[in-house]
């Protein structure tokens, strides 16, 4: 047999065989038909009741999406207006921060500027300090200086007043002499012409105390200084005012003397009534050196 029928018996063989399976399969088939539809049916019915429910399901999920997605653009929207009022509130406070920096920048330029006002017064006040210092220094030195006229005036008014006042009494006791000479030209005896509480005494030591009373009755007078300031008995003192005027009252005898005080009287007596608690008495109107 050549190679050619070979082939050609191969190919008939392999063709029954096909056509063998194409007749069993059409057998099985006419035969299982029926129990494959109504498997089919089922399956069907199935498939549609599962289709209805997934559309159920997939209602649910649809609503319930889109409601979740309502409150997702509801909260959204809240959110980009949050956002907004956010980002207004941030430019708000950039500009604040802006004039806050800016005022700030002011106010430390200000700050300088018054500090170095603050130095400049300072320096100022300093040298203003120092005039007014030299200006009291010489106000200090001009009342001294005043200060020593006017009491060197008012011991030369005073002192003025003292000379008048003897001069007075020296008028008066010449008159005296005089009378007393003629009285002894006369015949007559001296009366005392110069008697012991006319001789003036003044204490050993510049002494000067206060009027502290007087007796009017009497005619006494209490000192504030006594035997522990050098006075004695029938030691003289110079009696006279300061305030409101100065005035030259006249002279006093020391007649009694404690430690602290003493007991004077006045040697022209028709002058108490002049002499006040508070004059000055002293051992000399003007100061021995």
């Amino acid at each position: 047999m050549t190679t050619l029928g070979k082939i050609l018996v191969v190919v008939n063989f392999l063709f029954a065989l096909i056509t063998g399976a194409f007749i069993i399969m059409v057998f099985t088939v006419g035969t299982n038909w029926k129990d494959s539809y109504d498997k089919l049916h089922e399956y069907y019915k199935v498939s549609q009741a599962n289709v209805k429910t997934y559309a159920e399901e997939l209602a649910d999920i649809k609503n319930t999406t889109e409601k979740e997605l309502a409150k997702r653009d509801q909260e959204l929207a809240r959110l980009r207006e949050e956002n907004d009022t956010l980002k207004k509130d941030k430019d708000q406070l950039k500009g604040e921060l802006a004039e806050a920096r800016k005022q700030a920048k002011l106010s430390s330029i200000a700050a300088m500027s018054a500090t170095e006002e603050l130095a400049r017064s300072r320096q100022e006040v300093k040298v203003l300090t120092e005039a007014i210092a030299e200006r009291n220094k010489s106000l200090l030195a001009l009342e001294k200086k005043n200060k020593e006229l006017l009491d060197q005036a008012t011991q030369d008014q005073i002192a003025r007043q003292t000379v008048q006042e003897q001069a007075k009494s020296l008028a008066e006791r010449l008159d005296n002499l005089q009378r007393e000479y003629q009285r002894l030209q006369s015949g007559g005896t001296a009366g005392g012409i110069l008697a012991k509480r006319d001789i003036v005494k003044p204490p050993p030591e510049d002494v000067e105390g206060i009027v502290k009373a007087i007796d009017a009755k009497s005619g006494l007078i209490t000192i504030s200084i006594g035997s522990d300031a050098g006075l004695s008995r029938g030691n003289t003192l110079e009696v006279y005012r300061l305030r409101p005027e100065p005035k030259y009252l006249g002279k006093i005898r020391i007649l009694d003397v404690t430690p602290h005080n003493a007991v004077g009287r006045l040697l022209q007596e028709n002058r108490l009534r002049s002499i006040r608690e508070g004059d000055t008495v002293a051992s000399s109107i003007l100061r021995r050196p």
